[in-house]
């Protein structure tokens, strides 16, 4: 695929420059949108533009510059960083969970649509019958709602001259409409999931951000689908709030549904989509550009026309998911991977040092707790237990830093019952705090992190000679 490893290095000389830099001195006017069939309607709205799309110049940017310029920018906006956080505490992100537990209407859709299938089929053979399988899917689609009135109302405001322009539209620039379909459709899909069903004021820019169409004005001629997969799969690593893998390929399977169920269901998605676009200062010309037209367009489709671009989707991604090589080392067999290995990240390898890296830390943190416990064994305190005072145990909380209290009441009044007991146990509480001291003194040269928690906590522990 374009560019994908190519090496952030071999592109220091094109970051310098303005992203259609292959046609600074070109009057030329490009065409964009749907169907490449816009042009000269950006030219005097430089502000909407600057807040819609990542490219400056669309007029003047021509569609392989636009491509290229994506791509870079793709590569020097990857957060390494940010991405292995995702990758680690995702599973302790609520928003992370709910959005991977969410059901949206596709898949209720899709269940209906399954128990329709067996029940044909039992009955099939029957005088019965029943109807055909595009009728299934019509079925489902009504029994879980079919359009709301909201929705119609906007099919009504569509204009009709457009459908007929739809009617005969060229193989070429079919495939490439499909292919800005699945595009456009991720994103949606990806921002539906995440909010579950519920668009947020940042539901336009995200979905604006992990569209190439919409972002850069792609128009995929000549790609395949598998190509398609891939640059929706590293946008959805690099610019929304949850960049985990497995939940972009789950809003692949969303994608997948949607696409298979028929083009009603693909409707009500771009539907939904304009709703939300529409609804915003900016972003409400996308709908002039794009999904107007994509809902027009999507009426006039050939539903097997449909069905076989869905299968072929749906081959693709499971390619995708499936995708292994064969291992460098020659010493170890066939090693399972998946398609972050072809997203050009080198993610797996980022994985791999950082769990080995993660697993050293934790190797020095089980050292390290060892040294406080052969400290405290050396001082007769026992670090098991609930503290009751006088018992002299020290609390599990005193050797966690995060949580070590700060005033001297706290620190030290569980020591001692009451007052009259304060004079008697002065010594004691003297040798406790030295001992105290000692232990943190030690952590603090072994453990920079918490350096200054454990001055300002040896700073409120009592000299010797101070009583309770």
């Amino acid at each position: 695929t374009i560019l994908l490893n190519k090496r952030l290095d071999d592109t220091k000389n094109i970051m310098c420059l303005p992203p259609d830099v292959g046609t600074l001195f070109d009057h030329k006017h490009y065409s964009y949108g749907f169907q490449s069939k816009y042009n000269n309607v950006l030219k005097n709205l430089r502000e909407e533009c600057l807040e819609i799309f990542e490219i400056e110049n669309p007029e003047k940017t021509a569609p392989q510059d636009r491509r290229i310029g994506r791509i870079v920018h793709e590569n020097i906006r990857f957060n390494a960083e940010r991405y292995l956080g995702d990758f680690f505490e995702s599973y302790g992100d609520p928003i992370f969970l709910e959005s991977m537990a969410f059901r949206p209407l596709w898949l209720n859709m899709w269940d209906r649509y399954v128990k329709l299938t067996e029940l044909h089929k039992q009955i099939r053979s029957s005088d019965a019958g029943l109807a055909p399988t595009k009728s299934l899917k019509e079925a489902a689609f009504n029994d879980c709602g079919g359009f709301s009135d909201e929705e119609q109302d906007a099919l009504r405001f569509l204009p009709a001259d457009k459908v007929q322009l739809f009617q005969d539209p060229s193989a070429r620039s079919t495939n490439s409409v499909f292919l800005s379909l699945t595009d456009i459709l991720f994103a949606f899909c990806y921002e539906w999931r995440v909010t579950q069903g519920e668009p947020s004021v940042e539901s336009a820019h995200t979905i604006s951000r992990l569209s190439c169409s919409f972002s850069w004005l792609d128009d995929f001629q000549g790609d395949d689908v598998r190509t398609v997969i891939l640059f929706s799969l590293r946008r959805a690593l690099i610019y929304p709030y949850l960049r985990v893998w497995k939940l972009a390929r789950k809003v692949l399977a969303d994608v997948a549904k949607v696409l298979l169920l028929g083009k009603r269901v693909v409707l009500k998605c771009l539907l939904q989509l304009r709703r939300i676009f529409e609804r915003t200062d900016t972003h409400y010309l996308l709908n002039k550009l794009f999904v107007d037209d994509c809902c027009c367009w999507i009426q006039t489709v050939d539903e097997l026309q449909l069905q076989r671009f869905a299968v072929e989707f749906n081959a693709a991604k499971t390619a995708v998911e499936t995708y292994s090589r064969e291992s460098i080392d020659a010493n170890t067999s066939k090693t399972g991977l998946d398609g972050r290995e072809l997203l050009g990240f080198r993610l797996p390898q980022l994985e791999q040092w950082a769990q080995e890296a993660r697993d050293e830390d934790e190797e020095v943190d089980d050292d390290e707790e060892g040294d406080h416990e052969q400290i405290l064994k050396d001082s007769k305190l026992s670090i098991h237990g609930n503290i009751t005072p006088g018992n002299g145990r020290i609390p599990p909380a005193l050797l966690e830093y995060s949580s070590l209290p700060m005033n001297r009441p706290a620190l030290f009044g569980y020591l001692s019952t009451d007052k009259a007991e304060a004079s008697a146990e002065s010594d004691e509480i003297g040798d406790v705090a030295e001992k105290l001291r000692n232990m943190l003194a030690i952590s603090t040269n072994k453990n920079d992190r918490d350096k200054d928690a454990c001055k300002k906590l040896i700073e409120e522990i009592p000299d010797k000679d101070t009583t309770n």
